[in-house]
């Protein structure tokens, strides 16, 4: 009985643990007993443990902000009951002091503090938010006798309204700069053109007080440079072509996709690159019903010829002296100078008398153009356009050869010199716009 009545009169206080003395006749006791083993009076008196101990607890809420925007927070608290006040936590609030007062001073402590801020605010002004509501937190915590140790907000959202519109307006400030850089780039583009224009500007001006004091040495010269660019260009390729021809011309091909690297050999004509010089000519524009383009824009209509399979161009070259015929591409091409070109569009469609349900024939529009003032009046167009008939009705690579009944050219009706050429190599006029065909 006696060892009953001693463990009746003892009563142990856990680590992290404080113990609230609760006596019959005087009530609780104003101290909270520590850690460790204590004796009591069995019946009289009662041992009420509470845990000290830090206590996680996450409260959320939603409420409106300073510009009526709808915000969700998380706040996670860490907290634990003020030791020193534990016996009046339990006269006024009991065990679980704090399901009774951390949910409710939380959402009102977050929507007194998210209130005072627009939805921008929030976020741009994390820190000074997440302080104000700590320092609120506490004081009204404090009331209550609990401490916190920790307060975070581990959670922001708003509204779909309020996201859809920030969204939109980061793409609209996108757009903003790109279309600034846009303006920046253009005007970057702008001055470009322009210093690129006062150099050729002054490298003509060079070239013409060059002109002026050597004569045509110059131009011989770059004439030779131009050459020999080619045929180093050309001088590896396999692929060159001697055609019978009655007189001068000699036509070698740009490198567009149909005819690259083909050499066809007259006695005394070359075709190279001066195309856009040539048509800053108002004579030829006129005769070929073309517009003057920039140097850009010449250059990206070049590179689409170069590409596309349904274009044929050859520059006509004129030999300037005598080159064996069993000379190589190199030396050939170094004896030549610059006059024209002539070139084929392909097509294909169907004519009038064509079954229709047979595949199309290829129609092939002829063109020719002999730039140099120097070299016209020679003859040089009849026979380059003669070397260009034998070539694609003769050549057996796909789509050569080509049906003589499907050639045609466009003339303009007041360019009566390109009219009388056609007509002599056998075209006649069957439309008054000018389309040719051959008898």
């Amino acid at each position: 009985m006696s060892a009953l009545a001693i463990q009746a009169s003892m009563y142990d206080v856990p680590g992290g643990y404080r113990a609230v003395m609760f006596d019959r006749f005087t009530g609780v006791k104003e101290r909270a007993t520590s850690e460790g083993t204590h004796f009591l009076i069995p019946w009289l008196q009662r041992a009420i443990l509470y845990d000290v101990r830090i206590k996680p607890r996450t409260i959320s809420t939603t409420t409106g902000s300073k510009d009526l925007q709808m915000v969700t927070l998380s706040l996670r608290v860490l907290s634990r009951p003020d030791v020193a006040h534990l016996p009046k936590i339990y006269q006024s609030l009991g065990l679980d002091y704090d399901e009774r007062v951390l949910p409710s001073i939380g959402n009102e402590v977050l929507k007194a503090t998210v209130a005072q801020f627009d939805a921008a605010e929030l976020i741009t002004q994390r820190e000074v938010v997440s302080a104000r509501i700590r320092e609120d937190l506490l004081n009204r915590a404090r009331e209550f006798n609990i401490v916190l140790e920790d307060v975070s907000i581990t959670h922001l959202t708003f509204g779909q309204e309020f996201t859809k519109a920030v969204e939109q307006k980061q793409i609209a400030q996108q757009d903003a700069e790109r279309a600034k850089f846009v303006v920046e780039k253009a005007e970057q583009e702008r001055q470009a053109s322009v210093i690129r224009a006062e150099g050729e500007a002054e490298g003509a001006a060079l070239i013409t007080r060059a002109l002026d004091k050597a004569g045509d040495g110059l131009l011989t010269v770059r004439r030779i440079e131009a050459s020999q660019q080619i045929a180093k260009t050309l001088s590896g390729a396999k692929n060159v072509s001697y055609l019978p021809s009655s007189g001068n011309i000699l036509c070698l091909c740009a490198s567009m996709r149909l005819n690259q690297h083909t050499v066809l050999r007259g006695e005394r004509v070359v075709l190279v690159e001066t195309y856009h010089a040539w048509m800053q000519d108002p004579t030829l524009q006129s005769q070929t019903a073309s517009e003057p383009l920039t140097l850009d824009e010449e250059y990206a209509m070049q590179q689409s010829w170069r590409d596309d399979d349904d274009k044929l161009t050859f520059i006509v070259l004129v030999l300037t002296r005598a080159v064996p015929r069993e000379a190589d591409t190199a030396s050939l091409l170094s004896a030549c100078a610059m006059a024209g070109d002539v070139n084929v569009f392909l097509t294909p469609r169907h004519n009038d008398d064509d079954d229709e349900e047979a595949p199309p024939s290829t129609y092939a529009e002829m063109e020719v153009m002999i730039a140099e003032h120097a070299w016209r009046r020679r003859g040089l167009g009849r026979e380059a356009l003669q070397l260009l008939l034998h070539y694609i009705t003769k050549q057996a690579t796909s789509p050569f050869p080509l049906d003589p009944r499907r050639l045609f050219a466009r003339i303009a009706m007041d360019n009566a010199p390109s009219i009388a050429l056609f007509k002599q190599l056998g075209f006649e006029t069957v439309k008054e716009n000018a389309r040719l065909w051959p008898r």
